[in-house]
């Protein structure tokens, strides 16, 4: 038998005791009277006790029941951001990814257009111009031995002179990749700082809405806490404020509403609407 249908039991006792003390009374059975009067007083007791225990159950279940509510909604809610932030960083990472890709071939476009815009011929020293007329009117004159030793002294000035302008032209296509490198550097680390940024946007929201969940279940918790002893206070007789003397009294409450509805039970449909 539960704690409400001992309850009801314990009603039906007192009402049938009345009854029989009321017919008792009218047949002038004052000793019998004065028995039922103890055993009725007994059993107020008895279900007085019973009401607080029940009350306190009632109490127990409810302080449970929003607990577990603000668990569950804790739980759903750091579930929801953990998938808001993990997508964020895959968002993010994936841009990273696309903008580097796209440097990458951005950096074979430049490679190809400084190669193709520095320097795309060689052009001998006037050294070396002067050495070509020089063996020219030697060979004009007949001096091919002159021509010869010209001729040898010019191949190897512009051996040197191609391998040096190759060199220049290396060092200045690198240069230029370097700074194009830097250029990229400084772009992709705005990127991250725009990312983080954004994260840091997400997380004081984050914050700012775990707190408004927890401030609002601390003022569930404090409206129930005082309902709580509101009612604890009237079924134990000690309230005495305009609040409590608007509610039931602890034999109406009980009388009344053990088969429907009690002020707990109401109290539950709030917190859980």
């Amino acid at each position: 038998m539960d704690s409400e249908s001992s309850l009801l039991v314990i009603q039906e006792q007192i009402s049938k005791l009345e009854q029989e003390k009321l017919k008792l009374e009218q047949q002038e059975l004052y000793s019998e009277v004065d028995n039922l009067t103890h055993k009725i007083a007994n059993l107020r007791i008895k279900l007085k006790k019973k009401q607080i225990d029940i009350l306190k159950s009632h109490h127990t279940n409810e302080k449970d029941q929003l607990e577990k509510s603000f668990q569950n909604e804790l739980s759903t809610f750091n579930n929801n951001w953990d998938n808001i932030i993990e997508a964020y960083y895959e968002k993010s990472q994936i841009e990273l990814d696309e903008f580097t890709k796209k440097h990458q071939q951005n950096m074979i476009n430049e490679r190809n257009r400084l190669e193709n815009s520095l320097h795309m011929f060689f052009k001998p020293s006037a050294a070396l111009l002067n050495m070509i007329k020089c063996k020219e009117k030697a060979v004009k004159a007949g001096k091919y031995a002159d021509a010869q030793t010209l001729f040898n002294q010019i191949e190897e000035a512009k051996n040197f002179e191609e391998t040096r302008f190759a060199e220049q032209k290396r060092n200045a296509v690198e240069q230029g990749l370097v700074n194009f490198r830097q250029a990229y550097e400084k772009k992709i680390q705005n990127l991250k700082k725009r990312h983080q940024t954004g994260l840091n946007e997400l997380e004081i929201q984050r914050i700012s809405e775990n707190d408004i969940l927890i401030k609002k279940y601390e003022n569930l918790r404090r409206d129930m806490e005082n309902n709580q002893q509101i009612m604890k206070n009237i079924h134990e007789g000690k309230h005495t404020t305009a609040a409590g003397r608007h509610h039931q009294s602890p034999i109406k409450t009980f009388y009344s509403n053990t088969s429907s509805s009690s002020p707990l039970t109401a109290r539950k449909k709030t917190v859980d609407s």
